[in-house]
């Protein structure tokens, strides 16, 4: 989930979060930041946002799980 919430962020926002960087410092990044610190773009609705948001979190137990992202998706049509 975490993974396909990084590929639906990069579609929507036009690269990964820290595609400038490399080595240690994007380890660093990945470590230090959360999914809200991210740049987003202002076109990605909000619901989009809530959705890659929850996929992406750190916390692994605050995920959501697949089904849940399913039915997520679904209310957004």
């Amino acid at each position: 989930v975490f993974a396909l919430g990084i590929i639906w962020y990069e579609m929507l926002n036009g690269a990964l979060p820290f595609a400038e960087l490399h080595g240690l410092a994007l380890v660093a990044a990945q470590v230090q930041t959360k999914s809200e610190q991210w740049p987003w773009s202002k076109s990605i609705l909000d619901g989009q946002k809530k959705i890659i948001l929850s996929m992406t979190d750190r916390d692994a137990g605050k995920r959501f799980g697949s089904a849940q992202v399913v039915n997520e998706i679904k209310s957004l049509t």
